[in-house]
């Protein structure tokens, strides 16, 4: 008997404490209808490579070893590999709640949709902040997909990640959705507006299924010197995907996506404490970035009464040049973030 969920999760190099505590909220499941597919994308860590040595073989996981290509490859090489009907991913440092896998098929026998979204928790090491999308559970059908296309350009609303939904199998290899490949940075919204942006029916699952594991070594905190050229290839190939769709407003929307990305740029590389360019050269940096064409459409063409007022600011003082607030807004958000 095929499994019903797929489970993908790409590793690489993963600590093994964080490892062990993803593989087992996946396999301590209530349920056996479901097979976790392991992709190591070119492990070099010893302890790593053990423990999913001691995995691999055991009912229900599939453990795949390929050269390090990025996660993009890694997740894509779990697609083709999966035999249920619906894929969910899971990164290697986060962990399923105690019953998702039962509720998700549950959710997918009443709608059959081509994506089921459901919500999260995020943990900062003792802390946990829920996550809900909506008030209720609810079914978009045809037409009203749209709203979640169009939310899922609202970065606060938690729906441009690849992770927290199931994805029907036949769906994604039917319209060829698939992560690209060429993406570092924000390839897990790119394909999930790919998604949305094809599917005919979605499910919105009022469920807290999904934990989150926020860490300073995550790809978006760390520092790292071309983040600025690896989200804008991301936000380009997102625009375009939103484009096709022939609504002003989404392009507007997509605009906002573009510029709640270059807040994170600001934080996480402009100003971040190991730029080692001095602040005259920072300011520099940033005036450059805002004159190229992705991100400067982005700040001609967007809405700033769609963000709060301390983003809507910030993006006021970069607009105008004046990126000494900038600078200390940057400082203050690094001293008292928790995402």
């Amino acid at each position: 008997m095929n499994p019903i969920i797929s489970v993908i999760m790409p590793v690489y190099n993963t600590p093994v404490n964080y490892l062990e505590m993803s593989v087992m909220s996946v396999l301590g499941q209530n349920n056996d209808l479901f097979e976790l597919i392991i992709i190591d994308d070119g492990s070099t860590n010893s302890d790593t490579l053990t423990f999913l040595s001691n995995l691999d073989g055991q009912k229900g996981v599939i453990v795949r070893h390929i050269e390090n290509n990025g996660v993009s490859n890694a997740r894509n090489v779990g697609i083709d590999l999966s035999s249920g009907e619906y894929v969910v991913f899971v990164d290697a440092d986060d962990c399923l709640l105690d019953g998702a896998i039962e509720k998700i098929i549950a959710a997918t026998d009443v709608s059959c949709a081509d994506i089921v979204c459901f919500d999260y928790c995020k943990t900062y090491g003792s802390t946990k902040e829920n996550v809900y999308y909506s008030e209720d559970s609810k079914i978009f059908d045809g037409a009203e997909c749209r709203q979640i296309i169009r939310d899922s350009l609202v970065v606060e609303k938690g729906l441009a990640l690849c992770w927290g939904k199931a994805f029907k199998r036949d769906f994604l290899i039917k319209n060829s959705l698939y992560f690209d490949i060429s993406l570092v940075l924000a390839e897990d919204a790119d394909f999930a507006i790919k998604c949305y942006c094809n599917a005919q029916k979605i499910h919105y699952l009022r469920e807290i299924l999904y934990s989150y594991t926020v860490s300073e070594g995550s790809a978006v905190r760390k520092f790292r010197e071309n983040m600025p050229q690896l989200y804008e290839k991301g936000m380009a190939k997102i625009v375009d995907s939103v484009k096709q769709l022939n609504s002003e407003e989404f392009n507007k929307l997509a605009s906002n996506f573009v510029l709640s990305h270059l807040l994170i740029i600001v934080v996480n590389n402009v100003f971040h404490p190991e730029n080692p360019l001095n602040l005259k050269q920072k300011f520099a940096y940033l005036k450059k970035l805002c004159n190229d064409e992705c991100f400067g459409k982005a700040l001609k063409d967007s809405d700033y009464s769609l963000f709060s007022k301390a983003r809507a600011l910030t993006l006021f003082f970069i607009k105008h040049n004046l990126y000494l607030p900038v600078f200390m807004i940057a400082k203050f958000r690094q001293s008292t973030r928790k995402d």
